[in-house]
């Protein structure tokens, strides 16, 4: 199919299995950033975001998108993962553009107190991950993360990132164990996680 993307760099069971390696790494060590690697498809900017959905979606999940421009992305989803489109409040795996404030994103599923792992996980694509302060990343927002596998306090920075979201993503996660799983991903292929676990401020 001529509009579908080009996977052929993203090995379905090498990629998948390194993707989801570093993914619960992050995951336990909030605030650690790794480098994801691929080759050069016609994806473009989603080169990432593509290499997330294909290791963690599958004919069982479901999956929303927030904002304009992810036409294409949900028919890619739809395509090669069997995963099948939700409302927000429903879907299992959300993706948001970081720099646009997504209002709908208060709406996510988080979970209730006898299956709070029901939460939905927030997959937020942003410009550039830089570890501490990085004072030369312009408009990049500060995250200072504690909490369980943070040995004290982390900080990274985050460019591409609205303080509104953020705002959404502290308040769905102001009841735990309920909330929101977090991961940040950028155009140039840096991760990093923020679970419902972590104690979050930013500036």
């Amino acid at each position: 199919m001529k509009e579908m993307w080009d996977i052929s760099w993203f090995d379905p069971v090498y990629s998948s299995q390194r993707v989801f390696r570093q993914l619960l790494d992050c995951m336990a060590r909030p605030g650690k950033i790794a480098e994801l690697r691929g080759g050069e498809g016609e994806s473009g900017d989603f080169l990432y975001v593509v290499a997330l959905a294909l290791t963690l979606m599958d004919e069982e999940t479901t999956f929303a998108t927030l904002g304009p421009g992810w036409e294409e992305f949900v028919s890619f989803c739809k395509f090669y993962t069997g995963s099948r489109p939700a409302a927000p409040e429903q879907a299992d795996f959300v993706f948001i553009d970081g720099d646009r404030p997504g209002p709908e994103l208060i709406q996510v599923r988080r979970g209730n107190l006898l299956f709070p792992d029901q939460g939905a996980t927030v997959i937020c694509r942003v410009n550039a991950i830089y570890p501490g302060a990085f004072q030369s990343a312009g408009e990049g927002i500060v995250l200072r993360l504690r909490g369980p596998g943070v040995p004290g306090e982390r900080e990274l920075t985050v460019a591409g990132l609205a303080r509104e979201n953020l705002a959404c993503l502290e308040k769905l996660n102001s009841e735990f164990p309920l909330g929101v799983d977090t991961i940040l991903v950028s155009v140039q292929g840096q991760l990093a996680c923020i679970p419902r676990s972590s104690g979050m401020t930013w500036c």
